[in-house]
Protein backbone atom coordinates (compact mmCIF):
# COMPACT_ATOMS: atom_id res chain seq x y z
CA UNK A 1 0.00 0.00 0.00
CA UNK A 2 1.04 3.56 -0.75
CA UNK A 3 1.28 6.11 1.18
CA UNK A 4 -1.82 9.18 0.38
CA UNK A 5 -1.07 11.62 -2.24
CA UNK A 6 -3.30 14.82 -2.32
CA UNK A 7 -5.32 16.45 -0.25
CA UNK A 8 -5.47 15.21 3.69
CA UNK A 9 -8.85 16.12 6.18
CA UNK A 10 -7.48 16.44 10.13
CA UNK A 11 -9.77 14.26 11.72
CA UNK A 12 -8.15 14.49 15.46
CA UNK A 13 -4.56 15.43 17.29
CA UNK A 14 -2.97 14.44 20.10
CA UNK A 15 0.00 13.78 22.21
CA UNK A 16 0.87 10.59 19.59
CA UNK A 17 0.05 12.58 16.78
CA UNK A 18 -2.56 12.74 14.11
CA UNK A 19 -5.48 11.04 12.36
CA UNK A 20 -6.41 12.32 9.06
CA UNK A 21 -8.44 10.91 5.77
CA UNK A 22 -7.39 10.75 2.11
CA UNK A 23 -9.76 13.44 0.46
CA UNK A 24 -8.71 12.72 -2.94
CA UNK A 25 -8.70 8.83 -2.60
CA UNK A 26 -12.28 8.69 -0.69
CA UNK A 27 -14.65 6.71 -3.04
CA UNK A 28 -18.26 6.63 -1.92
CA UNK A 29 -20.36 3.66 -1.80
CA UNK A 30 -24.27 3.52 -1.44
CA UNK A 31 -23.87 3.21 2.45
CA UNK A 32 -20.88 4.60 3.42
CA UNK A 33 -17.38 4.96 1.46
CA UNK A 34 -14.16 3.55 0.74
CA UNK A 35 -11.34 5.81 2.49
CA UNK A 36 -7.78 6.23 3.49
CA UNK A 37 -6.92 6.62 7.03
CA UNK A 38 -3.80 8.73 7.50
CA UNK A 39 -1.66 8.57 10.56
CA UNK A 40 0.90 10.63 11.91
CA UNK A 41 2.93 9.34 14.99
CA UNK A 42 4.81 12.57 16.21
CA UNK A 43 7.03 11.33 17.94
CA UNK A 44 7.90 8.26 15.91
CA UNK A 45 6.37 4.96 17.36
CA UNK A 46 9.04 3.06 19.12
CA UNK A 47 8.36 -0.94 18.60
CA UNK A 48 9.86 -4.10 20.32
CA UNK A 49 13.42 -4.61 19.01
CA UNK A 50 13.95 -0.69 18.16
CA UNK A 51 11.50 -0.92 14.83
CA UNK A 52 10.61 3.11 14.78
CA UNK A 53 7.10 4.08 12.88
CA UNK A 54 6.62 7.56 11.78
CA UNK A 55 3.33 7.39 9.58
CA UNK A 56 0.82 4.70 8.43
CA UNK A 57 -1.83 4.15 5.80
CA UNK A 58 -4.96 2.27 5.80
CA UNK A 59 -7.97 1.32 3.93
CA UNK A 60 -11.27 1.29 5.51
CA UNK A 61 -14.52 0.55 4.29
CA UNK A 62 -17.25 2.38 6.84
CA UNK A 63 -20.84 1.11 6.24
CA UNK A 64 -23.09 4.17 7.56
CA UNK A 65 -26.13 2.06 8.21
CA UNK A 66 -24.60 -0.84 9.87
CA UNK A 67 -22.20 1.88 11.87
CA UNK A 68 -19.23 -0.90 11.06
CA UNK A 69 -16.42 -0.20 9.70
CA UNK A 70 -13.28 -2.90 7.75
CA UNK A 71 -9.79 -2.69 7.59
CA UNK A 72 -8.92 -3.68 3.90
CA UNK A 73 -4.90 -3.47 4.92
CA UNK A 74 -2.72 -0.94 6.28
CA UNK A 75 0.59 -0.10 6.24
CA UNK A 76 3.56 1.41 8.43
CA UNK A 77 6.35 3.58 7.28
CA UNK A 78 9.67 4.55 8.86
CA UNK A 79 10.52 8.36 9.01
CA UNK A 80 12.57 7.68 5.33
CA UNK A 81 9.15 6.45 4.02
CA UNK A 82 10.22 2.98 3.74
CA UNK A 83 7.32 0.05 4.17
CA UNK A 84 8.69 -1.66 7.25
CA UNK A 85 5.12 -3.52 8.70
CA UNK A 86 2.01 -4.07 7.00
CA UNK A 87 -1.43 -6.08 7.92
CA UNK A 88 -4.10 -7.56 5.45
CA UNK A 89 -7.45 -6.84 5.53
CA UNK A 90 -10.04 -7.72 8.46
CA UNK A 91 -13.69 -8.57 8.87
CA UNK A 92 -15.96 -5.78 9.75
CA UNK A 93 -16.23 -4.53 13.22
CA UNK A 94 -19.07 -1.94 14.89
CA UNK A 95 -17.81 1.29 15.37
CA UNK A 96 -17.19 1.71 19.19
CA UNK A 97 -18.37 5.35 20.74
CA UNK A 98 -15.50 8.03 21.43
CA UNK A 99 -13.07 6.39 19.61
CA UNK A 100 -10.62 7.68 16.57
CA UNK A 101 -12.57 5.22 14.45
CA UNK A 102 -16.01 6.75 15.31
CA UNK A 103 -14.56 10.60 14.53
CA UNK A 104 -13.64 9.13 11.23
CA UNK A 105 -16.59 7.64 11.02
CA UNK A 106 -18.85 10.74 11.76
CA UNK A 107 -16.59 12.79 8.86
CA UNK A 108 -17.08 10.11 6.08
CA UNK A 109 -21.19 9.31 7.28
CA UNK A 110 -21.72 13.24 7.23
CA UNK A 111 -22.74 13.67 10.69
CA UNK A 112 -19.67 16.20 11.59
CA UNK A 113 -18.13 18.57 8.61
CA UNK A 114 -14.48 19.87 9.77
CA UNK A 115 -13.68 23.13 8.87
CA UNK A 116 -11.30 23.88 5.66
CA UNK A 117 -8.45 25.06 7.45
CA UNK A 118 -8.47 21.64 8.50
CA UNK A 119 -7.30 20.29 5.00
CA UNK A 120 -3.70 20.19 3.98
CA UNK A 121 -2.55 19.85 0.03
CA UNK A 122 -0.50 16.98 0.48
CA UNK A 123 1.99 14.74 3.29
CA UNK A 124 4.49 17.07 3.48
CA UNK A 125 1.74 20.07 4.40
CA UNK A 126 -0.03 18.11 6.95
CA UNK A 127 3.21 16.47 8.86
CA UNK A 128 3.97 20.27 9.55
CA UNK A 129 0.73 20.55 10.80
CA UNK A 130 1.31 18.54 13.38
CA UNK A 131 4.67 18.91 14.46
CA UNK A 132 3.47 23.10 14.52
CA UNK A 133 0.42 21.45 16.54
CA UNK A 134 2.92 20.30 18.73
CA UNK A 135 5.05 23.20 18.86
CA UNK A 136 2.34 25.37 20.14
CA UNK A 137 1.38 22.76 22.54
CA UNK A 138 -2.27 22.44 21.19
CA UNK A 139 -2.39 18.87 21.55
Amino acid sequence: MKLPEGRLLLVAANQSGAVMIGLDSMVKESHGAVVVVYRVFDPARVLEGGLTISEEAEVQRFDCDAQSYQSLGSSQYNSTGEEVLWTEEAPAKPVRERTMTSRVADVVCGKVQLPPGNIAKDRATAKAMVAQSRSAGLR
